[in-house]
């Protein structure tokens, strides 16, 4: 009898910290990688895209995802500080190109992110992102408003292009994507190499859309992001892609 109610017991402790386990994102267990190569050949090519007038600064770090909220919050604040320069100290934009992609110079400021995201070993629940970055902007005179562009059971990508299009960036939380690493088009082919992380909790600022058509029957999305931890990337929009919620993300 007491082996079984011990059982049970482990049972319950195991399945509770999975479950809270899950709130967070930035969570780097359990992460699956894979690296796969694609070539397209094709006599005619389109390129549509849709993005922010400006690219979001790339703040990036090579190394765990761990702080991979605080760091798209901090995007964010870099985006906006084109228009508010009491964000951050220093410069990010030079007119409307990036002239600082370090996080490392606003070091400070992505400290006091960090803290009131409540930052911790296994990452950031979306709560906390959402309240940390609004007490950030508030301290600073500002205000800042999450409208959520999640629709059956993912971002709707219409209500995204029409933020981009509003000069506004849209934050990710996913479980599961794919990046482009590299691609290249050489005499009428392209090649794309993709990398997969799949069953991961991860968050991304999404500022664009980019759809390229071959022939006028093959077609591949992308979501244009800064992904944390590689710098600005094409997410593509496919079955790897799992998004769990998005907000655009509003400071006035």
């Amino acid at each position: 009898m007491k082996s079984k109610k011990l059982f049970f017991t482990l049972f319950v402790a195991v399945f509770m910290a999975a479950a809270l386990l899950f709130l967070f994102v930035g969570n780097v267990a359990n992460v699956y990688a894979s690296q796969t190569q694609e070539t397209i050949n094709w006599n005619m090519k389109d390129v549509w895209q849709n993005k922010t007038s400006r690219d979001v600064p790339a703040f990036a770090t090579y190394d765990a995802m761990i702080e991979c909220a605080p760091r798209a919050g901090f995007t964010a604040l870099g985006f906006y500080d084109y228009e508010y320069p009491e964000l951050l100290t220093g410069d990010v934009y030079e007119g409307s190109k990036v002239v600082n992609n370090s996080y490392y110079a606003f070091y400070d400021e992505y400290k006091e992110l960090m803290e009131l995201m409540k930052q911790s070993p296994t990452g950031v629940t979306v709560r906390n992102f959402k309240k940390g970055l609004t007490e950030y902007v508030e301290r600073r005179g500002r205000s800042v408003t999450f409208t959520s562009v999640m629709s059956k059971g993912t971002a709707d990508l219409t209500q995204c292009i029409f933020a981009f299009a509003a000069q506004k960036p849209v934050v990710m939380f996913l479980d599961g994507f794919r990046y482009v690493m590299h691609h290249e088009e050489v005499a009428n082919r392209d090649t794309i190499t993709y990398y997969t992380e799949e069953d991961v909790k991860h968050a991304v600022l999404v500022y664009g859309h980019i759809l390229f058509t071959y022939d006028y029957t093959t077609r591949r999305e992308y979501y244009l992001v800064n992904s944390g931890y590689r710098g600005n990337v094409k997410m593509p929009i496919d079955s790897f892609l799992d998004v769990d919620d998005a907000y655009i993300i509003d400071i006035t």
